[in-house]
């Protein structure tokens, strides 16, 4: 026989379903919002790790006489990074990527050198055979190529080992782009190679020659707004 007040009552059918309900229903709601924590998250970080290149790339040419390197073998991507990277056509791969000792690694001794991958990267259609983006060059963050050299629409061979030295560029560093998500040079140059990375209208994190950085939208088709510019084959003009 039970003892006055030792009932304890349960939950009925119908209450356990509302409760399901109700934490189906929370969830449903909480689930895109923790998605976009986690993007920004992604974007943050990216925007981090490119600074830190940024602050490398100003401690380089303060020790090379404000000189970039000379423009050979694809730079823009092999300016650092992880090493081997299955890229490595010898006729147009760095073996020896200059900011690496820069950024805190030892040249060729470190196989992963996670500063140089975007959280987020993926493949460039057409272009990375299926791997992504740092896989594939050991870089996730394009360099402004027309920085490796000064621009001589006469010559001959764009080739040809030359240098630029940063009292050069008539550009305010402000606004000049170092480096970037891939594909921010495409979203100007070649639409059929766009990869961009964070799919959010066009935006992608860019380090400037000044060292700041910022989530930019990147115009397809402008080389100068207000926000950015960079040297492009076409026009070297602010």
């Amino acid at each position: 026989m039970w003892a006055p007040g030792s009932f304890k009552r349960a939950f009925t059918l119908i209450e356990l379903l509302v409760v399901v309900a109700i934490i189906t229903l929370l969830v449903g709601i909480l689930m895109p919002s923790l998605a976009k924590a986690k993007q920004l998250a992604k974007d943050v970080q990216c925007g981090v790790q490119l600074r830190n290149i940024g602050l490398a790339w100003q401690t380089y040419l303060t020790d090379s006489n404000e000189t970039f390197p000379p423009w050979t073998k694809n730079m823009w991507w092999f300016y650092g990074g992880k090493e081997p990277a299955i890229a490595t056509n010898p006729l147009w791969v760095l073996q020896y990527r200059p900011l690496n000792p820069y950024i805190g690694m030892e040249i060729k001794s470190q196989p992963v050198a996670e500063v140089f991958r975007c959280p987020v990267q993926r493949e460039i259609p057409n272009v990375t055979n299926g791997y992504s983006v740092f896989d594939y060059y050991g870089n996730s963050y394009m360099l402004t190529s027309m920085l490796l050299y000064n621009y001589d629409p006469n010559a001959a061979d764009l080739g040809v080992s030359r240098i630029n030295h940063i009292g050069d560029i008539k550009i305010d560093p402000a606004r000049m782009v170092l480096a970037g998500d891939c594909q921010w040079y495409y979203a100007v140059e070649n639409a059929q190679w766009d990869a961009n990375f964070h799919n959010r209208q066009d935006k992608m994190n860019i380090v400037y020659l000044d060292g700041h950085e910022k989530f930019t939208q990147i115009i397809r088709g402008k080389a100068q707004t207000a926000e950015y510019s960079f040297y492009t084959i076409e026009d070297t003009g602010p």
